[in-house]
């Protein structure tokens, strides 16, 4: 689990980041606090207050 890494990486970085993880079979989860425009090798799953999947 990684916690508002898109604060720390620029789209770019992030993207490649995202490209390794998925290319290795990797698993993560990330938790954000913001919004970040949806990168091409990102899979966003929203989650309210209740726990609901949003999307």
């Amino acid at each position: 689990m990684l916690v508002k890494l898109r604060s720390y990486l620029s789209d770019a970085e992030m993207n490649l980041f995202l490209q390794n993880i998925v290319e290795r079979d990797i698993q993560i989860l990330i938790l954000e606090s913001s919004e970040h425009p949806i990168l091409e090798w990102e899979c966003r799953h929203i989650v309210d207050a209740d726990f609901c999947i949003l999307c």
